[in-house]
């Protein structure tokens, strides 16, 4: 499974686990919303700056972020 993919289906699982919308992602991380849209989507991967900012709304590390979909 590529890197993409594993961090969309992560950031996409955290972010319904905590019961936010896509918006509320967008603003808490400083991205646009069809930024934010497009990385939840897959197609590309966060800025450095930009995955720690994702990290620090769910209270986990990078390697949270980008490790093995269960």
């Amino acid at each position: 499974m590529s890197m993409r993919v594993i961090f969309s289906k992560q950031l996409l699982d955290y972010r319904t686990a905590n019961h936010l919308t896509q918006y509320q992602m967008a603003e808490m991380c400083g991205l646009s919303v069809r930024r934010y849209q497009e990385l939840e989507q897959g197609h590309s991967l966060p800025l450095l700056s930009t995955a720690v900012r994702m990290a620090a709304v769910f209270d986990l590390s990078l390697d949270s972020l980008k490790s093995e979909v269960r």
